[in-house]
């Protein structure tokens, strides 16, 4: 007499699906929004290199460092522009 036990193969197989739908971690979800934290780190580090520059120049006005503050003002547009470009290649992906 035969048992109505299942075959190992489709245990593991009910297994693996209940495992992947009992919501652990989808990996290629997680890779996926690898790109987005990355493009709001450069936005929020462009924002905040700009207002820092813009507040600290008008404070050392009187010192004349327009060249350190320009160069502050180059580096948030380099952030800027990383921001642009990552934000791109996210919806192209």
């Amino acid at each position: 007499m035969q048992s109505a036990k299942p075959s190992n193969h489709s245990l593991i197989s009910n297994e693996l699906v209940l495992a992947s739908t009992a919501g652990f971690i989808n990996h290629e979800h997680l890779f996926d929004t690898q790109d987005d934290v990355v493009s709001y780190m450069l936005a929020t580090g462009a924002a905040a290199a700009f207002g820092a520059t813009k507040d600290l120049k008008t404070q050392f006005a009187g010192l004349g460092g327009d060249k350190f503050f320009n160069k502050g003002y180059a580096s948030a547009s380099r952030l800027l522009l990383g921001f642009v470009c990552t934000a791109i290649l996210s919806v192209f992906s």
